[in-house]
């Protein structure tokens, strides 16, 4: 199964993601990892994805320097080593809408006829590039806000966009981080397939850092 973090900031700060080594560990038997995150607090997004390497050498290699890594809002996503690897199917997802990059991941299937039950607005620009449940999801949500002239979330309503996540979840099992630059939404599966957990942390840090044990996260 599938892992999600999402991290949100009061002002840009540079995140330390460091994966437990452990062969036992839960979390380094995924198989593939992206990360993606708004740099400097702009409105287009950076990406990176890697479908096929294992977490800890794969993270390590390419975010050599996290501290090049200053952002407000940043997603991660950890797949299960079941998952069949393409990099086009790699999340997080990013999407140009309304002049901003959104970022989705999810962890859950979606299954049964989704042009059917989820259809999608026809629109050029909000099309799938692969056959993933997230991504036509992806596509859906955008549409419904291109529908009423929203560009973000808070414009088109925290309870409508509710409202289509739990419509989406009865098609199976949906935990989902979405951004739009400026907000990090959170969404749990009602039926508690997977925790997802929230807290909010303020400092004072001792030593001046905050560590989150689950992944080994510093900030």
């Amino acid at each position: 199964m599938s892992e999600l973090l999402g991290l949100s900031f009061d002002q840009p700060a540079s995140p330390y993601l460091a994966f437990d080594d452990d062969p036992s560990s839960v979390v380094d038997q995924r198989n593939g990892w992206g990360l993606a995150w708004y740099p400097n607090d702009e409105l287009g997004a950076a990406n990176i994805r890697d479908p096929t390497s294992g977490l800890s050498a794969g993270v390590t290699d390419v975010m050599a320097d996290w501290g090049m890594l200053r952002t407000s809002l940043l997603l991660t996503h950890l797949r299960g080593a079941a998952k069949r690897a393409t990099y086009r199917d790699t999340h997080p997802f990013v999407a140009t809408f309304a002049g901003r990059s959104w970022l989705i991941a999810h962890n859950g299937d979606l299954v049964g006829d989704l042009a059917r039950e989820l259809p999608l607005p026809g629109h050029p620009s909000l099309v799938p590039i692969g056959p993933t449940d997230t991504e036509h999801l992806f596509c859906w949500l955008l549409g419904h806000l291109a529908a009423v002239g929203a560009t973000t979330m808070e414009e088109f309503g925290y309870d409508r966009l509710a409202d289509l996540l739990a419509r989406a979840n009865e098609l199976g099992t949906l935990n989902l981080l979405l951004a739009d630059g400026a907000t990090l939404l959170a969404y749990r599966c009602t039926s508690g397939f997977q925790p997802l957990y929230a807290g909010r942390f303020a400092p004072p840090y001792p030593d001046g850092d905050l560590t989150l044990s689950r992944a080994g996260i510093s900030v």
